[in-house]
């Protein structure tokens, strides 16, 4: 699974939910059916979805590229998205479409409900859980 904390892509299996004061972010949380992100329209629009296995991840890896640097240059999407491997489409439909999805300014749904979403977060109860502390980082992990 790929899932983002404040605009960094992180590839992992979760078993532990970082610090609930950083949101985090699946491609569950960016868009609807009927209010896709501009990512996930961008990609079907591109033809850059196949079988899909690949998509969460390249669509999280260019959102935390997006976020961090609204126009990226083609290298820079190429970078971004090389921790993802795709069998199907051969890379040039998904570069294409984080291009197409940066060349929109409109905010996206989530952009628009972030503040919301992050407030929630934050008001889940931490009394069944295991805090893991690391030097870098703090974890929650529900019992």
């Amino acid at each position: 699974m790929t899932m983002m904390a404040t605009a960094t892509d992180v590839l992992a299996a979760v078993r532990a939910i970082p610090d609930p004061e950083i949101p985090l972010i699946t491609i569950e949380g960016l868009g609807t059916p009927d209010t896709p992100h501009l990512l996930q329209e961008a990609f079907v629009l591109a033809g850059a979805v196949q079988c899909g296995f690949c998509t969460p991840g390249m669509i999280m890896a260019a959102k935390a590229l997006l976020d961090r640097n609204p126009n990226p240059s083609e290298a820079e999407i190429k970078k971004a998205l090389s921790r993802n491997l795709c069998r199907c489409t051969g890379y040039l439909p998904i570069i294409e479409a984080a291009a197409k999805a940066c060349s929109k300014k409109e905010k996206d749904i989530f952009s628009i409900r972030e503040k919301q979403t992050i407030n929630l977060l934050k008001q889940i109860n931490n009394q069944d859980v295991i805090v893991i502390t690391t030097p870098k980082q703090k974890y929650y992990k529900p019992i």
